[in-house]
């Protein structure tokens, strides 16, 4: 199910433009459902490469680890969970937030390797906005 999604979702931004970006352009996935959001971020996150460089934003779920900050976007049914590591461009504009409060960033898609491992993050990453989550 989750992969006819992807599929799904992948084609519909390939026949919207949204697929090649341009370098002015910002991908808005908070404009999307959180089924949708989760779809698209799990796309980049096994395609990379289609999205180096590209600026997007994202609403999720804010997680300070033991060594990154993490945006982790869950779907509609909370179940699944797709997390990004980033990178703050100016890391006062972070500190004071809880862990699991709801917040939006804009940053720049790339990927960092770490232990021989390549993972996906945002850099220069701007905190938008910050909401408690429910629950």
């Amino acid at each position: 199910m989750k992969r006819i999604l992807t599929a799904a979702f992948s084609a519909m931004l390939l026949l919207t433009g949204c697929g090649n970006p341009t370098e002015d352009s910002v991908m808005d996935l908070t404009a999307l459902n959180k089924t949708m959001q989760y779809s698209q971020v799990n796309q980049m996150i096994y395609e990379p490469d289609s999205y180096i460089g590209q600026t997007v934003q994202i609403c999720g779920e804010y997680y300070k680890g033991n060594h990154n900050a993490i945006i982790r976007v869950l779907d509609e049914q909370a179940c699944c969970a797709a997390e990004i590591s980033f990178f703050p461009a100016d890391e006062s504009a972070f500190e004071g937030i809880e862990n699991f409060s709801e917040i939006t960033v804009r940053g720049v898609f790339g990927t960092y390797q770490s232990y021989g491992v390549d993972f996906c993050c945002l850099n220069q990453t701007e905190r938008i906005n910050e909401s408690k989550t429910e629950g």
